[in-house]
């Protein structure tokens, strides 16, 4: 059973990026996301986490052949990371079994286990995806932000 938790005020400063956010962040950031998320993400009070499910689907993809643009990325993730001051966020049991009870509006497993950590940490999700967006509808207390 998904649990009540109060929902953020409209201006949060603790982001989970997901696996896009960062690409879009590290590659050409102009360019891939809105000047106000931008903004937003480099705040001072503004805190950036990744989960450590991130890399896994990035290098999944990458080595499918479904993503070589990744490849940089992944040579150098923890410099990445420094460079954004993004901390690292363990993906814990809690958030597992709360990925598996969300409604099944995603398929993608990674995806439902950002929903889930963002759900469990109270974070904002930065994210593109519009079928991750569609679950704040079904789960009012996530709040997913990209424009």
């Amino acid at each position: 059973m998904i649990q009540s938790v109060p929902k953020r005020s409209k201006n949060p400063v603790h982001y989970l990026l997901d696996t896009h956010a960062l690409f879009y962040l590290d590659s050409d950031p102009s360019a891939l996301i809105s000047s106000r998320l931008l903004r937003a993400l480099q705040q001072p009070e503004s805190q950036l986490f990744v989960s450590t499910i991130t890399p896994w689907g990035m290098s999944i993809k990458f080595y499918l052949g479904k993503w070589p643009e990744i490849q940089l990325l992944l040579s150098d993730y923890p410099a990445t990371l420094l460079a954004y001051a993004c901390q690292g966020l363990p993906f814990h049991a809690e958030a597992a079994l709360l990925a598996g009870e969300l409604p099944a509006l995603h398929k993608d497993p990674f995806d439902r286990a950002l929903i889930a950590q963002a759900l469990t940490h109270d974070l904002t999700l930065v994210s593109s995806d519009p079928l991750i967006h569609a679950y704040t509808q079904a789960i009012p207390q996530l709040n997913v932000l990209w424009k």
